[in-house]
C-alpha cells in the first residue's frame, strides 16, 4: 500500500481514540469563570480560587493530562501503520494527522529485535512542527517530540503490559496558553493471572508529569495513578495522584483521592457523548479540605474547609467544559 494510504489511514483512526473517547466531549472549548459563594463564618483563605481551579481540572482530565492527545496520537499513528504492514523500523510523513494547514507529523520507527512486533525494546516517536491536535474542544498546537514504548512486566501472577509517552522537547499552545511538557504518562494493561485473554485491568500511570509555563508557574502531578473501567453506556475514572502547584513563588500540594468514581456518558448522540454525569474527588493539603463533586451533567460543585474545621468557607460551581479550559 503507499505511503498516501498510509496516512488516510492514520488521519481516520486519529480522529477519534478509544481511550480518550469517554471524556473527550467534556472538553469543549468554553469560557472560563466560576460561580463562586462565600459562607460566614469565612477562616482565613490558604490558597486562590484559581488553585482550587487548578487543581480540580488536574484530576479532571486538564492540566498535565492533556498529554493523553498527543500519547493517544501516538497510539493511534501505530495503529494506522500496522493495519497496512508488519512493524518495521521505518520513517513517515503523517502531516495529514494535523488537524491544522501547514502543520507537519513526522513518524518514526525502530523495530529493534525485528520481531514485526510492537514489543518492548521497540520505540516509535513522533515529531511535531505547529502541528495542530485536538480532542473535541481542547486544541493543542505542538513542537517538538514523544516516543512512545512498552514494557512487560510480572508482578506475581500477574501479566502488566505499559505502553509509556516521554515528552522529548516537547511544547504546546495549549487552548492559546503556551506550556512545555516534562516526565512520563504510562497506559497500564494488567491481565490477572497472566491470562491473555482474559479480561484487562486499565489504569492511567505516572511517577511524574508537569506542564511549565512562562513566569515559573507549574502544574506538576505525582504518584498517578487513575483505574479505567467502561461498559457499553459509559466509562468511570478514578484519579489518585498528588497535585503540586506552584505559581508566583508560592506551592500548593494536593493529595486528591477518588470518593466516587468520576462517569462520563457513552452516547451516540454528539452532544451527550461523553457528559460527565457522576463523581466526587476529595483533597487535602497540610491544613485544608477540598471536594469536588458533580452536581449535575457536566456541573461540578467545588467545596472548600479552610483549616478543615468542618465548615466550607467558599463554595465554586463550574461546568466541566468550563473547568478544564480555564485551567490555564
Amino acid at each position: 500500500m503507499t505511503r498516501p494510504d498510509i496516512r488516510s489511514k492514520v488521519r481516520k483512526i486519529a480522529t477519534r481514540s478509544a481511550l480518550l473517547a469517554a471524556f473527550a466531549a467534556v472538553l469543549t472549548a468554553c469560557g472560563g469563570g466560576s460561580d463562586t459563594v462565600v459562607l460566614a463564618p469565612t477562616d482565613p483563605a490558604s490558597f486562590s480560587d484559581q488553585i482550587a481551579l487548578r487543581a480540580t481540572a488536574a484530576s479532571t482530565a486538564g492540566g498535565p493530562m492533556t498529554m493523553l492527545i498527543p500519547g493517544t496520537t501516538a497510539l493511534d499513528a501505530l495503529a494506522g501503520v500496522t493495519s497496512v504492514g508488519p512493524f518495521r523500523t521505518q520513517n513517515l510523513n503523517i502531516s495529514s494527522a494535523c488537524t491544522n494547514t501547514g502543520g507537519q507529523l513526522q513518524y518514526s520507527a525502530q523495530d529493534a529485535d525485528n520481531s514485526g512486533t510492537f514489543t518492548q525494546g521497540d520505540l516509535v516517536s513522533l515529531t511535531f512542527t505547529n502541528c495542530g491536535q485536538s480532542a473535541d474542544g481542547v486544541s493543542l498546537v505542538l513542537n517538538g517530540s514523544i516516543d512512545m514504548t512498552v514494557a512487560v512486566t510480572r508482578p506475581g501472577a500477574d501479566v502488566v503490559s505499559t505502553i509509556g509517552f516521554s515528552p522529548r522537547n516537547l511544547s504546546a499552545l495549549i487552548n492559546g496558553v503556551a506550556g512545555t511538557y516534562a516526565g512520563q504518562l504510562g497506559i497500564e494493561n494488567r491481565f490477572v493471572g497472566g491470562n491473555l485473554n482474559g479480561a484487562v485491568v486499565i489504569a492511567y500511570v505516572s511517577p511524574g508529569l508537569e506542564v511549565g509555563f512562562t513566569g515559573g508557574r507549574v502544574d506538576r502531578i505525582s504518584n498517578v495513578r487513575w483505574a479505567y473501567q467502561e461498559s457499553a453506556s459509559a466509562v468511570s475514572l478514578s484519579p489518585a495522584q498528588t497535585i503540586t502547584l506552584q505559581s508566583n513563588g508560592a506551592t500548593t500540594t494536593f493529595s486528591a483521592s477518588t470518593i466516587r468514581q468520576l462517569v462520563f456518558r457513552r452516547s451516540s448522540t454528539p452532544a451527550l457523548d461523553g457528559v460527565l454525569i457522576d463523581g466526587r474527588i476529595d483533597y487535602l493539603t497540610a491544613r485544608d479540605y477540598m471536594r469536588s463533586v458533580t452536581s449535575a451533567d457536566n456541573q461540578l460543585q467545588i467545596s472548600i474547609d479552610f483549616a478543615d474545621n468542618g465548615t466550607f468557607d467558599r463554595i465554586l460551581n463550574i461546568s466541566a467544559p468550563q473547568l478544564l479550559n480555564s485551567w490555564n
